[in-house]
């Protein structure tokens, strides 16, 4: 039996062994006496061992697997609506900007053109009018 228990942020794996090891990059314990740490959630990541929780990633980054280190980043230009973002297509066009639809399939290489004069841009939008 194991007699030790594993503090939070560590595991203490059931094959015998009663010591504790820290959690990897892009997984987490929350519990004390864990015998496996939990992988992030897409949108979440550890950036560091013996982590007991997960961070969001930040507006403008994007997270799309489990088990993150790090967030990605939206290209420049973009951001996302909010945090904990899970794929790329949640990068859009900043404010004060807009999508050019031709190039909106695809959000890694979707080109963002400043709004033009005495015109309003809010965050995500697109020459494409059309519903």
């Amino acid at each position: 039996s194991i007699c030790s228990s594993a503090p939070l942020g560590m595991y203490v794996s059931t094959s015998g062994s009663s010591e504790a090891t820290l959690c990897e990059v892009g997984h987490f314990s929350d519990e004390l006496g864990a015998v496996t740490c939990d992988s992030c959630a897409p949108g979440f990541y550890a950036s560091k061992i013996g982590f007991t929780e997960c961070s969001y990633c930040e507006a403008g980054t994007f997270t799309e697997s489990a088990g993150s280190s790090v967030c990605g980043l939206c290209p420049s230009g973009q951001t996302t609506s909010g945090v904990a973002s899970r794929e790329a297509s949640d990068c859009v066009c900043e404010a004060g900007s807009y999508a050019l639809s031709s190039t909106a399939v695809d959000p890694l290489s979707m080109t963002c053109l400043s709004c033009p004069g005495g015109m309003t841009c809010p965050l995500g939008s697109s020459d494409n009018t059309s519903s």
